[in-house]
């Protein structure tokens, strides 16, 4: 349930500090293979995030491509409409600046299930790495930049100042994105990894409930 007078905001900075922390390594064993043919994908739940919705997780290195080319893509809608087909709509709420917004996403249920809608808050954030050079006793950043493009659900509640005529016409169930995280870092030139420069490892953390009639395998 949504905590009351929680702000939308705060639901994606909350999916955010998981992501920040499973990139540190918290999280990372227990979790159980479900697919395997153009990528591995995982799947595991976490109390933290959800009693009944498992977080699935999957990882791919895109070659010839920066952390920050990658983020312009996930970040823009018109982008969007070409990558991921269940996509249909979105309607602005508020912008926070830097890519912090909340909208109203519409996406395709596909029959015979009707279209679900989604309140989300969406936030961007870089952390740079730091790294201990050896004999001395300051850290000095590297340069490599990981950047994490989070999304999370927020109480209908929040919405109240909005028309919902204008951005839910059509009355559509909501459904709700407990964490939609991409974690995003630009590889190390000079690592042992035969990668085109640049290149950009990609993982995604995700635990969606489409709600109403959708049988729970839809959610994965």
């Amino acid at each position: 349930t949504f905590v009351p007078g929680k702000q939308p905001i705060h639901y994606a900075l909350d999916a955010l500090a998981f992501a920040q922390s499973y990139h540190h390594g918290t999280f990372r064993d227990n979790w159980t293979n479900v697919a395997d043919k153009e990528l591995s994908i995982y799947k595991r739940t976490l109390p933290e995030i959800s009693q009944a919705i498992p977080v699935h997780r999957a990882e791919k290195v895109i070659e010839g491509v920066s952390a920050d080319e990658v983020a312009n893509v996930l970040t823009s809608y018109e982008c969007r409409r070409q990558w991921d087909t269940r996509f249909d709509s979105v309607h602005l709420l508020e912008s926070f600046g830097a890519e912090s917004h909340t909208a109203f996403v519409v996406t395709k249920g596909g029959f015979p299930f009707r279209d679900r809608g989604f309140y989300l808050a969406n936030v961007l954030a870089r952390t740079t790495l730091a790294r201990r050079a050896t004999g001395e006793s300051e850290q000095t950043a590297d340069g490599r930049t990981t950047i994490f493009v989070v999304s999370a659900s927020f109480s209908e509640d929040s919405a109240q100042g909005f028309s919902k005529a204008k951005y839910n016409q059509y009355s559509l169930p909501v459904g709700r994105v407990f964490v939609d995280g991409w974690i995003l870092e630009t590889l190390d030139p000079y690592g042992s990894e035969n990668y085109a420069i640049p290149s950009t490892r990609c993982t995604r953390v995700a635990a969606v409930d489409y709600a109403g009639s959708v049988p729970a395998a839809v959610n994965s």
